[in-house]
């Protein structure tokens, strides 16, 4: 293997299927992540959009709008995101499918591996469709679905790794303990304040880093490793956390409270499975 690149993609999975899906699109078409707002786009055309994810204080032509749910734009029209009021990613999907730049047959970005796709435009770019499809009716996603970016988190991890070498009295301490998002937490990594995580390990050789790896540094404080991390690495680590669990994570904001609950391979095996076949199998 010649290249050895991040995995990268949507940080929140979830919100990300569920725009797709209000589309009638393909669960993996590329659309937008708008991290924090701050962003205004112009329609040259009519199109359906798909927003879900955080609430960025959208607008359309001045109108509020929430997410997780579908809406007309005119030609001319304007959408506005603003600025957060819960969770800090938004996700637009277009009845459209995008002429964007690829790399690995992926439209994803990466900036510090020089992927940078969709992160190379200004203000002014135009960004082309190869088609419009057709427009469905409005719609929706059910409440029952629509998580609460606001609520303390609890993350479920999978051990693994290097957690045999960890003491029982550590382990205790991770799974019973509350921590805190800091601020420098990022699409990489978020990384996490409060009671020290201790080991006696010496000495490991860098190895390969899976999604959602739990990493101990020398301060003890764990580092939860995103889309965005490095592909190898040295620290050791106490597990993983699940798939879904690292999309809730991306959302929360500085400060949220977390906490870490085991779970087996084969529960997150099954809740990865029904996952999948809710958004990309048989209706």
């Amino acid at each position: 293997m010649q290249n050895g690149v991040t995995e990268a993609g949507a940080a929140d999975i979830q919100a990300f299927c569920w725009a797709n899906k209000l589309l009638d699109k393909a669960v993996g078409s590329a659309m937008f992540e708008i991290t924090l707002g701050n962003l205004e786009l112009e329609f040259l055309a009519d199109c359906q959009v798909a927003i879900t994810g955080a609430d960025l204080s959208a607008t359309i032509d001045g109108a509020p709008v929430l997410p997780w749910r579908t809406y007309t734009i005119n030609a001319g029209g304007r959408l506005l995101f603003g600025f957060p009021k819960s969770g800090l990613r938004a996700y637009l999907a277009v009845n459209a499918e995008l002429d964007l730049p690829s790399h690995y047959q992926s439209h994803s970005s990466v900036a510090h591996e020089n992927l940078v796709g969709a992160l190379n435009y200004v203000v002014g770019k135009v960004f082309n469709a190869e088609q419009i499809n057709q427009a469905t009716m409005a719609r929706g996603v059910a409440r029952r679905f629509i998580p609460d970016y606001q609520q303390p988190l609890t993350v479920e991890v999978m051990l693994g790794y290097q957690s045999e070498d960890f003491s029982q009295q550590a382990l205790e301490q991770l799974f019973f303990a509350d921590y805190t998002i800091r601020p420098d937490s990022n699409r990489m990594a978020y990384r996490l304040e409060g009671p020290t995580i201790s080991h006696t390990i010496q000495q490991l050789y860098s190895e390969g880093i899976a999604y959602g790896a739990i990493q101990i540094p020398p301060d003890g404080q764990p580092v939860v490793l995103l889309n965005d991390r490095q592909t190898m690495g040295g620290y050791p680590k106490v597990g993983c956390i699940t798939r879904l669990s690292g999309s809730s994570l991306a959302q929360r904001m500085p400060g949220t409270s977390v906490k870490f609950e085991p779970v087996t391979i084969k529960q997150s095996g099954l809740q990865w499975t029904r996952f999948l076949r809710f958004f990309d199998g048989p209706e």
